[in-house]
């Protein structure tokens, strides 16, 4: 192999060994978040928008991981996404406007209780750009303005991805964060 068959390799386990990373830290934070006993809605996926179709390079490696959490719901209200809020954590993995791993976190809450999935997907928060994201590190409370008509708040947090290192930092800079929400907003 010469040094670009050399170099490939290494990207891909380079790419491997990060996905990995990403994987525990997603894992962390729904783990504690459950613990507190926030439940994720839907199941275990992360990511969409995404293709393995040999004609679609472009969709083949994952832009973001985004999971969606809220107090627990009677069966039928979590299958249909039917909560009055939610909180979030995301991945974005290469945006292009910071140029580097972002993590956000934040909660969304609507004027009356919809389904949250065409919500969001309307709202752009499944985007490798998302447009919402406008200043990292944002260590206090952003607030997104321009607000669809069925969302009456959204507002997130967010920092560089490798800033969230340890379980420690985990938990005071996202758990802690989104817990208080929750509880601000279930009052």
């Amino acid at each position: 192999m010469g040094n670009l068959g050399t170099s490939v390799y290494d990207a891909f386990n380079f790419l491997e060994k990060f996905s990995a990373d990403v994987s525990k830290l997603v894992t962390l934070v729904e783990e504690k978040l459950k613990n507190k006993r926030l439940i994720a809605l839907g199941d275990a996926a992360t990511f969409w928008d995404h293709s393995r179709a040999f004609y679609a390079p472009g969709q083949w490696l994952p832009k973001y991981i985004i999971r969606h959490y809220t107090e627990d719901l009677e069966p039928e209200a979590k299958k249909a996404w039917k909560a009055p809020w939610l909180l979030f954590f995301a991945v974005y993995l290469y945006p292009d406007q910071f140029c580097q791993p972002v993590a956000a976190w934040g909660s969304i809450t609507q004027t009356e209780t919809k389904n949250l999935w065409n919500l969001l997907k309307s709202a752009e928060v499944y985007r490798k750009d998302p447009q919402f994201l406008t200043r990292v590190p944002a260590k206090e409370w952003t607030k997104v303005e321009d607000l669809p008509d069925y969302f009456s708040t959204f507002k997130y947090q967010s920092t560089w991805l490798t800033d969230l290192k340890d379980a420690k930092t985990v938990d005071s800079v996202v758990i802690n964060t989104l817990v208080k929400e929750a509880n601000t907003l279930k009052s």
